[in-house]
């Protein structure tokens, strides 16, 4: 046979057997219906967005209004010289604690000691001068002149003996309060002037927290509300309430100083402390209240995300007030609605959405 033919007639022959009806290794990796089903993700899931949610249920609220401020003393006396002379007596020490009434120091006391029972003496025969010489003008031997000018002398040191009385109080220091010696001017057998600090008593039994009050959050606050007053330095919370707010406003900030009373019996609080104070200025009963952020500011105004069937819906809602954490609702929310609070920015209504709990 031609080596040509013979060559032609076995191509034709392994062609044909190499072209079935099906692709070469079709058969053999095709999968079944049910097989297609469960390989793989459809073409939506997966991309879900996932959120977190809270029941609403009616509960408690208070509208509250933070502060900043600083603590200070409820009583703080700086006694002052009020005669010239030298401190003869400082009879507590830096940081020891004084009773009401008592002697704290003595300026020039001796002198005025001394000038004072001069004074005494004086007015003592003056007196019986004065005595005798009455006595003498029933009997006709003593001249009214003589009479009057005694008066006269008796008159003087009673008013001698007063001025005297009065400059050797002066030389004395009493603490009108119980309190702490928190600074010294002077020291023993130091001269001092009429005006000079000799030393400071604070009494901070009590505090007064000092904070300034916003103008647009003045209507809100009145004498007697209750407040929580936080001491970072000590990691603890206090109670108190609003003593007084200051009628004049600081002209550069346009905020009304604020006075919160806080009792300090252990002298834990200490004066100068920093302080955040939460003044609670009104409570609600069976309210819906919410995080604040999960209230969304868009076109339709404000608007909040429930979750329902796996769905996102929007509401249009109304609040009325915040305390900086959570905000209440007024309207476009009911009891048992699932509010989306996580999640919720990017959101659009009727979009699917996974709900998550962990």
């Amino acid at each position: 046979m031609n080596p040509l033919l013979f060559s032609l007639i076995l191509a034709a022959a392994g062609l044909t057997a190499c072209s079935p009806s099906e692709p070469v290794g079709t058969a053999a990796n095709a999968a079944t219906p049910q097989e297609r089903t469960t390989l793989g993700p459809g073409p939506n899931s997966g991309n879900l967005t996932k959120v977190r949610i809270q029941v609403l249920e009616p509960t408690s609220f208070s509208r509250t209004i933070t502060l900043s401020g600083v603590t200070d003393a409820d009583q703080d006396l700086t006694f002052s010289a009020e005669t010239a002379g030298r401190l003869e007596q400082l009879t507590v020490a830096l940081g020891q604690r004084v009773k009401k009434g008592q002697e704290i120091a003595r300026i020039d006391y001796a002198m005025q000691k001394a000038q004072a029972d001069q004074a005494a003496v004086s007015l003592t025969l003056a007196k019986r001068t004065h005595e005798r010489l009455t006595t003498l003008r029933g009997e006709e031997m003593i001249s009214e002149q003589a009479i009057d000018e005694a008066l006269a002398r008796l008159q003087s040191a009673e008013a001698q003996h007063e001025i005297a009385r009065v400059n050797l109080e002066r030389s004395r220091l009493v603490s009108p309060i119980d309190g702490i010696v928190a600074r010294t001017f002077a020291d023993q057998g130091e001269y001092v002037a009429p005006g000079m600090p000799v030393l400071q008593v604070v009494d901070h039994s009590t505090i007064v927290v000092k904070a300034q009050l916003p103008e647009n959050q003045i209507a809100e606050v009145k004498r007697g509300d209750r407040a929580t007053v936080r001491i970072d330095a000590l990691g603890t919370d206090f109670e108190g309430k609003v003593h007084v707010i200051l009628p004049a406003a600081d002209p550069l900030s346009r905020t009304f100083q604020v006075r919160i009373l806080v009792k300090n019996p252990e002298y834990r609080i200490r004066v100068g402390m920093a302080a955040t104070v939460h003044l609670r200025v009104r409570d609600f009963k069976e309210v819906l209240v919410a995080p604040q952020d999960v209230v969304l500011e868009e076109s339709a105004g404000r608007v909040v995300y429930l979750e329902e069937g796996g769905v996102a819906r929007r509401r249009v809602v109304e609040t009325a007030l915040a305390d900086g954490q959570r905000v209440l609702f007024t309207s476009g929310v009911a009891p048992g609605d699932r509010l989306i609070v996580l999640g919720q920015r990017g959101l659009s209504d009727g979009q699917q959405i996974q709900v998550v709990t962990d």
